[in-house]
């Protein structure tokens, strides 16, 4: 029967199949222009779909590459693996949601051949991003042993310029290896997007659901980390993308509940005194600035592990500057800083502030509270002050911290003119030249003055200059092992010369101030405070370096207070802080303590409460927290979702984690530190104005009385 060769009014001629037109099988056109109800079907179902499957490889790869090659902290505990199922199909779940909303936006227009480009690329982009980030994330999660997490990417953000630097000085070739694999991804990834398939509306409420299911599941499971449990906790640690995700909702939860905080267990806390006090405390100053004052030297060392000291027992003499010091001084041998990374560590030196304000990471952007750092002190009881620094002050904001309107001379590696050492965290001013900076501005002073100085030569990679004397030759690591994340630990004994030759090098500068204030007559008249900021690890717990964790090998620190004057020298045992430096300096120079500080005169151990706490936290590669009530020592890791307790007098290498044995302790240490630290976040919170514009920070905690 022969067709009529009428075509119904009912159909378009562009709709009739090529082959019954004209006898010819042809590909089949596009969907004409404005036909957007189907083509931008088949746009999102597509990216849906692509998108998913970009998380699921992810997802898979990071089960994989995690367990076989990361550094896991020993007694971490390994999800289960639906667990890790689970986190695969959530992070498929995910990377197809965010697909599906993207290319809905970028869909509308579609229909016109400039819009089909810009949606391309902007899908590209964006999933070419996201696959980057994830094999980066990976990356970091196999060389420190923690996923990235919200606090890391502000810590990044704050050292752009000397991170970068430090990668591409020690992993150049990963890097151009990632490069190489986004450029593949990215071609790959336009391929698959040339062209907007046509969807059928069975296709598309099929791939909605799809959609659906992965966004409920991912908030479901967002709100259940919240309440916690072992499951939910782990699955938050399976993917590189979830532990970002999860970080983010921890920061927001903890923030809101700084802010409702009450105190519990009947735990007395403390407000900070009110502001007037800070006037009450200037009258004092005043009536006794007229009277004869001894100057002030407060000297921090980078990365000073007491192990390697002499007067604390280290067989290799390397240190003979610091232990004719020690021999002189009152030597706390249970010092701790606050914090494990420098830009926490130092700023609590410097202000007698503990360094927790927020539930992420603190790089002093808001500065709306009261603080009184060693150069205000001392400038309001007429003393010339200074800062004279190796490190780049400007490093993860510590230069806002300290820049408080009061006048200082200041001088740090943004102001050196010659040639620099790099850290990995930034370019440091060799030590010898800080050295004899700070001598001269001492011999250019006609009175009082106080002076904080800053020796970076011991942080890692522990590079010295051409000229600085070496004892121990067997010192050069396997180039390219030997990062700030990890290196071989059968390299140990490499490393540690390599380490001690820069700790003999500072020790040599720290003589050089020694024999010019004795050589000037000013030795006996200055109260000269050395610490370090932090320790530094050497493969103790499978961990090298610092920032990492808040075990002592990292969290002890060595603390000298030398003034014949007053202090006759002996040995300390009574734990301390480096919270306590200021008011101890202000207590030798017979001046009050000012009210904003949280710490304590430790002059006069002898006088300290047996109950004091001391506590301490990370926030930035790694987020945790600890407090230390003799002997007893509780870790909060965060970041491994773990909670230790060592018995710190019969196990100083914190190997026996006595947690689930001595669950009293365990739970009072807890909740006396979930205490403290709320309270300072709820100080500290935005919202809270009317704290910060009466009152000074909330004092510290003692430790609860603890019945095992």
């Amino acid at each position: 029967m022969e067709s009529s060769g009428i075509v119904g009014p009912e159909m378009d001629p562009s709709e009739i199949p090529a082959v019954a037109r004209t006898g010819r099988s042809e590909a089949v056109p596009v969907a004409p222009l404005g036909r957007y109800d189907r083509v931008l079907g088949g746009w999102c179902a597509r990216n849906l779909l692509i998108g998913a499957a970009v998380g699921i490889l992810m997802g898979t790869a990071a089960q994989v590459v995690i367990p076989v090659l990361g550094n896991t902290p020993p007694g971490t505990p390994e999800p289960a693996l639906w667990v890790r199922a689970a986190g695969v199909l959530l992070t498929a779940g995910c990377y197809g949601a965010v697909m599906l909303v993207l290319s809905a936006i970028s869909g509308i227009g579609l229909g016109r051949p400039l819009g089909r480009r810009i949606a391309v690329a902007a899908s590209t982009l964006l999933l070419t991003g996201l696959f980057a980030w994830s094999v980066s994330a990976v990356v970091v999660r196999v060389l420190a042993g923690s996923h990235v997490t919200i606090g890391a990417v502000d810590f990044f953000l704050n050292s752009t310029t000397h991170l970068s630097s430090a990668a591409l000085d020690g992993f150049s070739v990963q890097l151009i290896a990632l490069g190489s694999a986004v450029l593949v991804v990215g071609a790959l990834i336009v391929w698959s997007l040339r062209g907007a398939s046509v969807a059928t509306p069975v296709t598309k409420l099929r791939h909605a659901a799809v959609a659906a299911i992965g966004l409920l599941s991912a908030g479901s499971l967002y709100t259940a980390n919240s309440v916690g449990g072992e499951a939910t906790g782990a699955l938050w640690e399976t993917t590189p993308e979830l532990a970002m995700l999860g970080s983010i909702h921890t920061e927001l939860v903890e923030s809101y509940d700084a802010s409702s905080y009450r105190t519990e267990n009947g735990a007395e806390l403390e407000p900070g005194p009110p502001l007037e006090a800070g006037a009450a405390w200037q009258l004092v100053v005043d009536e006794r600035k007229t009277r004869p004052r001894p100057n002030v030297l407060v000297l921090t060392l980078e990365s000073f592990s007491p192990k390697h000291l002499g007067y604390l027992g280290y067989d290799r003499r390397i240190t003979p500057n610091l232990d004719r010091i020690a021999a002189r001084s009152l030597r706390f041998r249970r010092a701790w800083t606050t914090a494990t990374h420098s830009n926490y560590a130092q700023m609590a030196i410097l202000s007698s502030l503990f360094p927790r304000r927020t539930a992420g990471l603190d790089v002093y952007k808001r500065m709306d509270y009261p603080r009184v750092l060693l150069h205000d002190f001392f400038h309001d009881a007429d003393y010339r002050t200074a800062t004279i620094t190796s490190q780049d002050e400007t490093w993860q904001g510590m230069l806002r911290f300290q820049t408080t309107g009061t006048p200082t001379y200041f001088h740090h590696a943004k102001d050196h003119e010659g040639a620099f050492f790099h850290t990995g965290t930034g370019n440091v001013v060799p030590d010898h030249l800080t050295a004899e900076k700070a001598t001269k501005w001492i011999a250019a002073q006609p009175g009082p003055w106080s002076l904080y100085v800053n020796f970076q030569m011991a942080h890692f990679p522990y590079t010295l200059p051409k000229s600085a004397e070496r004892p121990f030759k067997n010192a050069q690591p396997t180039p390219g092992k030997f990062n700030y994340f990890d290196y071989p630990e059968r390299e140990k004994q490499i490393v540690i010369n390599r380490y001690d030759n820069a700790v003999h090098y500072v020790d040599e500068q720290v003589g050089k101030l020694w024999w010019f204030l004795r050589g000037a007559g000013l030795l006996d008249n200055t109260i000269w405070v050395i610490t370090s900021d932090h320790g530094e690890l050497f493969h103790e717990h499978g961990i090298v370096t610092h920032g990492k964790t808040l075990y002592d090998g990292e969290a002890r620190v060595p603390l000298l207070v030398h003034y014949p004057a007053k202090l006759a020298a002996r040995d300390v045992n009574t734990p301390v802080s480096h919270l306590d430096v200021l008011p101890t300096i202000a207590a030798l120079a017979d001046f009050p303590s000012h009210p904003s500080f949280q710490g304590e005169n430790i002059s006069r151990p002898d006088q300290l409460a047996a109950n004091r706490a001391i506590y301490m936290n990370i926030q930035g590669l790694k987020t945790g927290q600890a407090i230390v009530c003799w002997p007893y020592k509780l870790i909060v890791d965060k970041s491994a979702k773990r909670t230790m307790l060592f018995d710190l007098a019969n196990d100083p290498n914190e190997l026996d984690d006595l947690s689930e044995r001595r669950t009293p302790i365990t739970l009072a240490l807890a909740k006396t530190l979930r205490a403290q630290l709320r309270a300072q976040m709820r100080y500290h919170h935005p919202k809270h104005t009317e704290q910060r514009e009466s009152r000074y920070a909330p004092r510290m905690l003692r430790c609860p009385a603890v019945v095992d």
